[in-house]
Protein backbone atom coordinates (compact mmCIF):
# COMPACT_ATOMS: atom_id res chain seq x y z
CA UNK A 1 0.00 0.00 0.00
CA UNK A 2 2.48 2.23 0.80
CA UNK A 3 4.52 1.57 -2.21
CA UNK A 4 1.43 2.55 -4.07
CA UNK A 5 0.70 5.63 -2.96
CA UNK A 6 4.34 6.35 -3.16
CA UNK A 7 4.08 5.76 -6.94
CA UNK A 8 1.10 7.12 -6.99
CA UNK A 9 2.81 10.63 -5.44
CA UNK A 10 5.49 10.89 -7.74
CA UNK A 11 3.28 10.72 -10.28
CA UNK A 12 1.36 13.63 -9.50
CA UNK A 13 4.19 15.57 -8.88
CA UNK A 14 5.94 14.63 -12.22
CA UNK A 15 2.60 15.57 -14.07
CA UNK A 16 2.72 18.47 -12.15
CA UNK A 17 6.46 19.68 -13.01
CA UNK A 18 5.75 18.55 -16.59
CA UNK A 19 2.49 21.16 -17.04
CA UNK A 20 4.25 23.57 -15.19
CA UNK A 21 7.19 23.32 -17.76
CA UNK A 22 4.80 23.32 -20.78
CA UNK A 23 3.25 26.30 -19.62
CA UNK A 24 6.48 28.10 -18.73
CA UNK A 25 7.38 27.32 -22.92
CA UNK A 26 4.23 28.90 -23.80
CA UNK A 27 6.33 32.21 -24.58
CA UNK A 28 9.63 30.76 -25.83
CA UNK A 29 8.55 31.90 -28.96
CA UNK A 30 8.79 35.22 -27.66
CA UNK A 31 12.15 35.36 -26.29
CA UNK A 32 13.07 35.32 -30.28
CA UNK A 33 11.32 38.53 -30.26
CA UNK A 34 12.59 42.37 -29.57
CA UNK A 35 11.40 43.33 -26.26
CA UNK A 36 10.67 46.65 -25.03
CA UNK A 37 10.21 48.61 -22.17
CA UNK A 38 6.78 49.98 -21.62
CA UNK A 39 8.55 53.63 -21.77
CA UNK A 40 10.16 53.29 -25.24
CA UNK A 41 6.17 53.40 -26.80
CA UNK A 42 6.42 56.34 -28.16
CA UNK A 43 10.25 57.26 -28.54
CA UNK A 44 10.54 54.95 -32.00
CA UNK A 45 11.94 56.54 -34.78
CA UNK A 46 10.28 53.84 -36.82
CA UNK A 47 6.48 52.84 -37.18
CA UNK A 48 6.30 50.08 -34.61
CA UNK A 49 3.75 47.51 -33.04
CA UNK A 50 4.17 47.16 -29.55
CA UNK A 51 2.38 43.93 -28.09
CA UNK A 52 2.18 43.40 -24.20
CA UNK A 53 1.55 40.66 -22.63
CA UNK A 54 2.55 38.30 -19.84
CA UNK A 55 2.82 34.92 -18.81
CA UNK A 56 0.11 34.18 -16.77
CA UNK A 57 -2.36 35.13 -19.91
CA UNK A 58 -4.08 32.44 -21.37
CA UNK A 59 -5.52 34.09 -24.13
CA UNK A 60 -1.53 35.46 -25.15
CA UNK A 61 -0.90 32.12 -25.04
CA UNK A 62 -3.41 31.13 -27.54
CA UNK A 63 -2.57 33.42 -30.06
CA UNK A 64 1.53 33.60 -29.74
CA UNK A 65 1.82 31.38 -32.95
CA UNK A 66 -0.05 34.00 -35.07
CA UNK A 67 1.45 36.67 -32.75
CA UNK A 68 4.99 35.63 -33.16
CA UNK A 69 4.50 35.36 -37.32
CA UNK A 70 2.88 38.55 -37.64
CA UNK A 71 6.20 39.85 -35.96
CA UNK A 72 8.62 38.12 -37.69
CA UNK A 73 7.11 38.94 -41.21
CA UNK A 74 6.77 42.62 -39.96
CA UNK A 75 10.41 43.20 -38.50
CA UNK A 76 11.47 42.05 -41.78
CA UNK A 77 10.28 45.13 -43.74
CA UNK A 78 12.57 47.94 -43.65
CA UNK A 79 9.69 50.62 -42.63
CA UNK A 80 8.01 49.20 -39.58
CA UNK A 81 8.83 46.94 -36.25
CA UNK A 82 7.49 44.68 -33.96
CA UNK A 83 8.40 44.69 -30.47
CA UNK A 84 7.09 43.07 -27.14
CA UNK A 85 6.47 44.30 -23.48
CA UNK A 86 6.38 41.92 -20.96
CA UNK A 87 4.07 42.95 -18.24
CA UNK A 88 6.07 40.52 -15.95
CA UNK A 89 9.22 42.45 -15.85
CA UNK A 90 9.25 44.76 -12.68
CA UNK A 91 10.26 47.70 -14.99
CA UNK A 92 7.04 47.21 -17.29
CA UNK A 93 4.57 46.86 -14.25
CA UNK A 94 3.77 50.79 -14.06
CA UNK A 95 2.62 50.44 -17.37
CA UNK A 96 -0.65 48.62 -15.48
CA UNK A 97 -4.34 50.10 -14.93
CA UNK A 98 -4.71 50.48 -11.13
CA UNK A 99 -8.21 48.65 -10.85
CA UNK A 100 -7.55 48.50 -7.18
CA UNK A 101 -7.80 52.13 -6.85
CA UNK A 102 -10.50 52.24 -9.76
CA UNK A 103 -13.41 49.79 -7.83
CA UNK A 104 -12.61 51.99 -4.61
CA UNK A 105 -13.78 55.29 -6.55
CA UNK A 106 -16.15 53.83 -8.93
CA UNK A 107 -17.27 50.67 -7.29
CA UNK A 108 -16.96 46.65 -7.90
CA UNK A 109 -19.26 46.89 -10.93
CA UNK A 110 -17.88 49.44 -12.68
CA UNK A 111 -15.54 49.73 -16.32
CA UNK A 112 -12.85 51.41 -17.49
CA UNK A 113 -15.56 53.81 -19.07
CA UNK A 114 -16.59 54.72 -15.77
CA UNK A 115 -13.40 56.70 -15.02
CA UNK A 116 -13.60 60.08 -17.13
CA UNK A 117 -9.93 60.59 -16.50
CA UNK A 118 -8.93 57.51 -18.59
CA UNK A 119 -8.02 57.90 -22.15
CA UNK A 120 -9.40 55.54 -24.77
CA UNK A 121 -8.75 57.58 -27.71
CA UNK A 122 -5.99 56.59 -29.22
CA UNK A 123 -5.31 60.06 -30.89
CA UNK A 124 -5.39 61.76 -27.61
CA UNK A 125 -2.42 59.95 -26.01
CA UNK A 126 0.56 62.35 -25.70
CA UNK A 127 2.62 61.09 -23.34
CA UNK A 128 4.17 57.93 -21.70
CA UNK A 129 1.88 58.26 -18.93
CA UNK A 130 -1.50 58.50 -20.72
CA UNK A 131 -0.82 54.97 -21.59
CA UNK A 132 -2.68 52.82 -19.10
CA UNK A 133 -2.93 48.57 -19.68
CA UNK A 134 -5.81 47.69 -18.80
CA UNK A 135 -5.47 43.50 -19.36
CA UNK A 136 -3.48 41.33 -22.09
CA UNK A 137 -3.19 41.12 -24.58
CA UNK A 138 -2.71 44.62 -25.43
CA UNK A 139 -1.40 45.73 -28.66
CA UNK A 140 -0.64 49.57 -29.56
CA UNK A 141 0.15 50.77 -33.35
CA UNK A 142 3.11 53.70 -33.28
CA UNK A 143 3.42 56.24 -36.21
CA UNK A 144 5.99 59.38 -35.70
CA UNK A 145 5.43 58.97 -32.07
CA UNK A 146 1.74 59.02 -31.93
CA UNK A 147 -0.75 55.96 -31.35
CA UNK A 148 -2.53 55.49 -34.06
CA UNK A 149 -4.16 52.28 -33.15
CA UNK A 150 -4.71 50.46 -29.78
CA UNK A 151 -6.82 47.21 -28.66
CA UNK A 152 -6.86 45.09 -25.60
CA UNK A 153 -8.04 41.30 -25.87
CA UNK A 154 -9.37 40.17 -29.27
CA UNK A 155 -9.28 43.77 -30.46
CA UNK A 156 -5.29 43.09 -30.95
CA UNK A 157 -6.72 41.49 -34.49
CA UNK A 158 -7.98 45.45 -35.55
CA UNK A 159 -4.38 46.67 -34.85
CA UNK A 160 -2.86 44.00 -36.65
CA UNK A 161 -5.07 44.81 -39.54
CA UNK A 162 -4.26 48.46 -39.58
CA UNK A 163 -0.42 47.74 -39.42
CA UNK A 164 -0.85 45.32 -42.39
CA UNK A 165 -2.85 47.81 -44.18
CA UNK A 166 -0.34 50.71 -43.75
CA UNK A 167 2.90 48.95 -44.39
CA UNK A 168 1.36 46.40 -47.07
CA UNK A 169 2.07 43.08 -44.79
CA UNK A 170 1.60 39.95 -46.79
CA UNK A 171 0.08 37.91 -43.92
CA UNK A 172 -3.27 36.13 -43.32
CA UNK A 173 -4.83 35.07 -39.78
CA UNK A 174 -8.06 33.97 -38.51
CA UNK A 175 -9.30 35.98 -35.74
CA UNK A 176 -12.95 34.30 -35.86
CA UNK A 177 -12.04 31.90 -34.22
CA UNK A 178 -11.22 34.56 -31.29
CA UNK A 179 -14.46 35.96 -31.30
CA UNK A 180 -12.63 38.63 -33.42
Amino acid sequence: MKVTLGILLLALLGLIALLWVSDAKAFELYTDQEQARYDEVLSSDTDTVYYYYQDSCHFCASIKDQISDFAQITNEKDDIDFKMVDLGVEENQVAWYDWQTHYEKYGEESTIEDNPDYISKPSEIKKIDDIKITGTPTMIYVQDGQVIEFGVGQDVFAVMEKAKADHNIDYQFDSSQYGA
